[in-house]
């Protein structure tokens, strides 16, 4: 290619990108984001994750199967979206208390930056005609950014975590949305975990809503539509936001980051009432525990938990 067409070329891709809206440089399709988009009329937001690397290290550490695995998918990618839709900068802890095989989800998204742990409390757990790994429970959400956190904790409704995301942000926030996740594992090892959230704005309307839920009927799986040539799946949301003329808003890395460490467990050993403390001291026997979201095994000698004299 010529020096001349390759600047003519590169002035089509640049024209053809600003047209579109689309951030420059989308990232890696193995890189972990969450990106955030708007029609330009304002009457749809569209939010779009991929957590793969993330739920696979997750699945891991916990020596989840693939049906818990599943369930931490959804909790994940579902998670992030729901946060980024209340407030991008906030943290957000929520406890799902389900009843069912795999027992409780817990999952921790901090403020103000990219990083998120999640664990279920029966990651070994499998679907039993007589015994279903998911029925439901109390979903608790506690979102904090700044002053006094709110907590919204409601009986799920719905079948599945994503119907009770759904069904949680519009009793709790009257936010309008179609919230998917697209999970894929082959046998305990996970292939993709991503999703979208498409929002109905106070500028949409009923017909927004019914011409994306067609648009979206005649479309393929998320999953397929992240491809090496199109890591943000664009082209997903040019399909399902057909009819509109959109942007890209922004874009962020996501990853599993664990703030477990030895000095949190000592002092936090350490402000337990004197007497327990004093009793684990005259024991002698190490204090042992493990991570319930990275697996990691600390051992505490009891002389650690007496406070330094100042």
């Amino acid at each position: 290619m010529t020096d001349a067409k390759a600047r003519y070329v590169a002035r089509q891709l640049a024209r053809e990108e600003a047209e579109s809206g689309y951030l420059p440089s989308p990232p890696s399709s193995e890189e972990d984001t969450l990106w955030r988009g708007l029609t330009r009329g304002g009457e749809l937001r569209i939010l779009v994750a991929r957590a793969t690397r993330s739920v696979r290290e997750i699945a891991s550490n916990l020596h989840a199967n693939g049906e818990t695995g599943r369930l931490l998918a959804e909790l994940v990618v579902g998670g992030l979206l729901v946060r980024s839709t209340l407030d991008p900068d906030a943290q957000i802890q929520l406890t799902v208390r389900n009843p069912g095989a795999a027992g409780s989800l817990y999952l921790d998204v901090w403020a103000s930056a990219r990083g998120f742990r999640a664990s279920v409390q029966h990651p070994d757990a499998r679907e039993r005609p007589d015994a279903p790994l998911f029925v439901g429970g109390e979903f608790d959400l506690v979102r904090s950014r700044g002053g006094a956190p709110h907590r919204s904790a409601k009986v799920l409704v719905g079948e599945t975590l994503p119907e009770a995301f759904m069904a949680h942000l519009l009793e709790s926030d009257q936010v309008r949305a179609i919230l998917q996740v697209d999970v894929r594992f082959d046998a305990d090892r996970v292939l993709h975990a991503c999703g979208f959230l498409v929002q109905l704005t106070p500028e949409g309307g009923r017909a927004d809503i019914e011409r994306m839920l067609q648009n979206l009927e005649r479309m393929g799986p998320l999953s397929d539509a992240m491809t090496k040539s199109d890591p943000d799946g664009r082209g997903f949301g040019d399909q399902l936001l057909t009819g509109y003329r959109w942007d890209q808003s922004a874009r962020e890395e996501v990853e599993f980051v664990c703030r477990c460490s030895r000095e949190r467990l000592v002092a936090i050993l350490r402000s337990l009432p004197d007497d327990e403390v004093q009793d684990m001291v005259a024991q002698g026997e190490p204090i042992e525990t493990t991570c319930e979201f990275c697996r990691t095994r600390y051992e505490i000698p009891p002389e650690e938990l007496q406070t330094p004299a100042e």
